[in-house]
């Protein structure tokens, strides 16, 4: 499971957005819209899941790369940005499925 956060003032429409692993090309899911100030929680199968080198990709619907981020190493708990939305992506003290992230 992995989290989005919309940082902004207005609902943001994810209607055709995708995200995948390592490899771009597959993995892909659909989004529904996201509130202000809100998370939506996606629902990825990662084959080597956060305990291997792998990678998320967000895209817009025009296929464009919004996002992401890649790891070589596994972390004691999971990743997010620290603060969210805004900082850089760091091991978070504890996972935060629809919360803010617990950030070290």
């Amino acid at each position: 499971m992995r989290k989005l956060f919309n940082p902004s003032a207005d609902d943001v429409e994810l209607s055709g957005w995708t995200v995948s692993g390592v490899d771009a090309f597959t993995a892909h899911e659909v989004f529904a819209p996201i509130g202000a100030r809100d998370f939506l929680l996606v629902r990825l199968n990662f084959p080597l899941g956060l305990s291997g080198v792998n990678a998320v990709h967000l895209f817009s619907g025009f296929g464009v790369l919004v996002d992401g981020f890649a790891w070589t190493t596994p972390p004691a708990t999971s990743f997010g940005r620290c603060p969210d939305g805004a900082g850089d992506f760091a091991t978070t003290t504890a996972a935060s499925f629809g919360s803010s992230n617990l950030c070290p």
